[in-house]
């Protein structure tokens, strides 16, 4: 398999594409989520499970943008958009985070500065 897949061009190719856009810097940080290819879905299952309760938004936002290690922010926009959040959701809902619903979009959507390429 490695000389009939790994040695062609076109695999040589791919690879260096993605290994490019894994190391691509941005806001001074090169990874932007911590918790690799599993997706968000299945994470909130796993944190449920761990928790004995569904995990609120910014628990399950914590555990893909910090460092498990440090409990730290991959990046400083990350931890911006976190307490911008938080302080939008207290102001909008109040202190009682169980009335909170577990994620409003038009209040994320304001404070990690909206729509990008369709994205949020």
């Amino acid at each position: 398999m490695i000389n009939e897949v790994w040695t062609t061009s076109k695999w040589k190719r791919l690879s260096q594409s993605g290994k490019n856009n894994i190391n691509k810097l941005e806001d001074g940080s090169v990874s932007k989520h911590t918790e690799g290819s599993i997706s968000i879905r299945q994470h909130k299952k796993r944190m449920q499970a761990m928790l004995k309760r569904p995990p609120t938004g910014v628990e399950l936002y914590a555990r893909l943008h910090t460092k498990r290690s440090t409990q730290e922010y991959i990046t400083p926009k990350a931890a911006k958009v976190k307490e911008a959040y938080e302080s939008a959701m207290v102001a909008k809902f109040g202190d009682d985070t169980s009335c909170q619903p577990f994620l409003d979009n038009e209040t994320w959507c304001d404070v990690s500065g909206g729509v990008k390429k369709g994205r949020i």
